[in-house]
């Protein structure tokens, strides 16, 4: 069970300056990143436990980001501050016993010059290599695009594929990066640009490196998003959806596609506008199904006033139906749903919200569909006696599922913590 924890409120102002870019991005205006659909359950046992705490900077602190599950039952993580050189660390969480967890470090930061802060979620291609970004670091300091490549022995070496310049390329990215079908990485930057207002990008895989690609140039503007954040999602025409978490005709954010034409140039057009009744700041970015629907939640507003849950059904002439799945109310059931939800095969949802529940302190959720066609929102797990403030989404292994929190165990040093399911 959690260690019990005194009532906090959602985000410590320690952390706050700690994370820095990553949670500016995170309360602006206040990836197909899904990478698993998994069955609907229909019971939940009202317990959980930190499987790690981090306490100990060797390992880093302040987890970030969604947690990676590899074929093995092995959590792949990023602690943003701390680690051997104070730049940051790379993590695994395995059970040598099959039953306790063991973290391992599996890569610290050591320069500047490597990247500072990973700010986001890894992905792996099927080789098992991992890939990331930081927020910071690199050759010009704006933040990087990297590679831990898998070796035969079971450890990885760390290479950069692009480090940002905070010029036309942008600067800053906090978003999890996702693969084509041809292994072309996609990624967002939240800052600079030729406009100031973040890009969306592509690194294109090459025999003897890496091409880095500008997607877009958000510009604020006439009806355009600005400061790009969360999961995005590629289709198999090689369309790229996304948010970001202000801008617009009203400035509370956007749902993007950006359409690929002729040389690689991408047009883009603004699928849905976030104008407060329907919520505003969708930070965690969007998920998908075997539909090609997209599914997304805004952190704010919404009939409730405590962010949405949102679904876009593709209309069949290129255009997107907005309906409204849940509509968080706060208080004892949870809201600002920072992180992206994960959708299942039979149509229930799971997530976590950043503040609500008995303490504020956030809770992990479910949606389930009903006969009637309307949807049964659950708390199925409340943070406030365990931790606090979970601003990602979830990972799942079999029966459980998993996700990062920013207190566990009396420490700001942030923890992962595992939901059972009931037996």
């Amino acid at each position: 069970m959690f260690h019990t924890a005194s009532k906090a409120p959602s985000v410590n102002p320690r952390n706050n300056a700690r994370l820095g870019t990553h949670l500016r991005a995170l309360t602006l205006a206040s990836t197909v990143a899904l990478g698993l659909l998994m069955p609907g359950v229909a019971a939940w046992a009202n317990e959980a436990s930190v499987i790690s705490d981090f306490t100990a900077t060797t390992f880093g602190t302040a987890p970030l980001g969604r947690l990676l599950v590899s074929k093995t039952n092995t959590l792949y993580g990023v602690a943003s501050d701390d680690g051997p050189y104070g730049l940051g660390a790379v993590y695994e969480l395995f059970q040598p016993d099959g039953v306790h967890w063991a973290r391992k470090l599996i890569y610290a930061f050591e320069t500047t010059a490597d990247g500072k802060q990973p700010s986001a979620g890894l992905i792996k291609d099927k080789k098992g290599n991992l890939y990331g970004v930081t927020a910071q670091g690199g050759t010009w300091g704006k933040g990087t695009v990297y590679k831990l490549a898998l070796n035969a022995d079971g450890s990885f070496t760390h290479s950069v594929l692009y480090s940002f310049q905070g010029s036309t390329d942008g600067s800053q990215p906090v978003s999890e990066l996702v693969f084509d079908a041809e292994g072309n990485l996609y990624g967002t930057a939240s800052l600079n640009g030729e406009h100031g207002q973040g890009t969306a990008f592509k690194l294109i895989a090459k025999k003897n490196g890496w091409k880095f690609t500008l997607l877009h140039g958000f510009t604020g503007t006439d009806g355009d998003g600005k400061s790009p954040s969360g999961q995005l999602v590629v289709d198999s025409a090689g369309a790229v959806y996304g948010t970001t978490v202000a801008g617009g005709t009203y400035n509370f954010g956007v749902v993007y596609k950006l359409t690929p034409g002729e040389k690689n140039v991408y047009a883009e057009s603004i699928v849905l506008t976030f104008r407060g009744d329907n919520g505003f700041n969708p930070v965690g970015g969007l998920a998908t199904d075997t539909s090609g629907a997209l599914y997304g939640t805004s952190t704010a507003a919404g009939p409730n006033g405590g962010g949405t849950l949102f679904k876009l059904a593709p209309a069949g002439d290129g255009s997107f139906t907005y309906s409204l799945l849940h509509a968080f109310a706060g208080s004892g059931q949870g809201w600002q749903p920072y992180g992206a939800v994960m959708p299942t095969d039979n149509g229930i949802f799971y997530g976590t919200t950043a503040a609500g529940g008995s303490a504020n302190a956030g809770v992990v959720y479910q949606l389930a569909p009903s006969d009637d066609g309307s949807y049964k929102y659950s708390v199925i797990y409340d943070m406030g006696i365990a931790g606090n403030g979970s601003y990602a989404g979830l990972a799942r292994i079999k029966s459980e599922l998993f996700g990062t929190m920013s207190y566990a165990n009396d420490s700001w040093n942030g923890g992962v913590f595992e939901v059972n399911r009931k037996k």
